[in-house]
């Protein structure tokens, strides 16, 4: 079945390869392009040991990535996420008329999202808003501090991932109502509540930076789109400049939301309150997946009674 699938009855080109259809399904149903690709990849595979997708192969091959080590519970999950979304193709294009994953489980997977300490977030956004992370002060490099300025509260205020930052349209802000309109995991869609200080490094930024050349709201200097690798790699440099070790974009993600929960408890909301506002915010479909990550020990929690005398 995964060497070639008839797709005559699909809206492409019958000549296609399953993947190649598959792919154009896909991306009829915005999925981003590195989704796709993740899908496309975890699809090749399960193809490199079976030709047939059926529930007896399908056990099979789960059954062999539970018995490998080497295998993380992470990226087995992700495996039979992406098979789910393959049967959900075949079954709509017609090629299946049952989903062959019912019965195999995911696997638990030991939840610790890192957040950084106040002290920590303090550093960094000493570093950000003076740019002594940036190795000239020319007015090119001003610019590329403001533009840096931008990614950072992007995470820090706004709480987006790293591929959400790296593909934000500037018509998808609306400064006015400070709110973001953010296509988030899987081609899903919502709005994002920003504070008045991220409105004002947009408008700076909208007001000194490039013309963008495609739309997309972070760019380099000649107006073009930057890469989630790029963006990566800026994070990191403020880190080291703040003496924040191993710095990651998602580390960000993960200390915005804690804090939402934070401020929304200080407030005088209720915990299921202040989880719902999180939810929201985060985009996450369900009340759940929020209580299922941030109901945990924090990393700083604990770093904080190790030190504690």
């Amino acid at each position: 079945m995964l060497q070639q699938i008839d797709i005559t009855m699909l809206p492409v080109a019958p000549t296609l390869h399953w993947s190649e259809a598959f792919g154009a399904w896909l991306h009829e149903n915005g999925r981003r392009i590195n989704t796709v690709n993740a899908y496309l990849q975890d699809m090749h595979h399960y193809s490199r040991y079976f030709n047939e997708l059926n529930a007896t192969n399908v056990k099979a091959y789960f059954s062999m990535q539970d018995i490998d080590n080497q295998v993380k519970p992470s990226s087995r999950n992700r495996r039979l996420a992406s098979m789910r979304v393959f049967v959900q193709w075949s079954v709509a294009a017609g090629y299946m008329d049952a989903d062959p994953t019912v019965g195999v489980k995911r696997v638990d997977v030991e939840l610790s999202p890192r957040d950084r300490t106040p002290d920590e977030m303090s550093a960094l956004d000493q570093v950000v808003t003076d740019q002594s992370h940036l190795r000239c002060q020319t007015v090119f490099h001003s610019l590329l501090g403001l533009r840096d300025e931008l990614i950072w509260n992007l995470f820090k205020d706004a709480g987006l991932r790293i591929a959400e930052v790296a593909t934000l349209r500037i018509c998808d802000v609306d400064l006015d109502a400070k709110k973001i309109h953010v296509l988030g995991k899987g081609g899903k869609k919502a709005d994002v509540l920003i504070p008045q200080r991220l409105v004002d490094v947009i408008e700076s930024w909208l007001d000194r930076g490039p013309v963008s050349v495609a739309g997309t709201l972070v760019t380099d200097w000649k107006g073009h789109a930057i890469s989630t690798g790029q963006i990566r790699r800026r994070v990191q440099l403020m880190g080291e400049r703040a003496g924040v070790s191993q710095l990651k974009p998602h580390d960000l993600r993960h200390t915005y939301v804690y804090q939402t929960i934070d401020k929304a408890v200080s407030q005088g909301m209720d915990l299921p309150v202040a989880l719902d506002v999180a939810r929201k915010q985060a985009r996450h479909s369900e009340v759940r997946t929020t209580m299922k990550f941030y109901l945990h020990a924090r990393d700083s929690q604990v770093r904080a009674v190790v030190e504690a005398r």
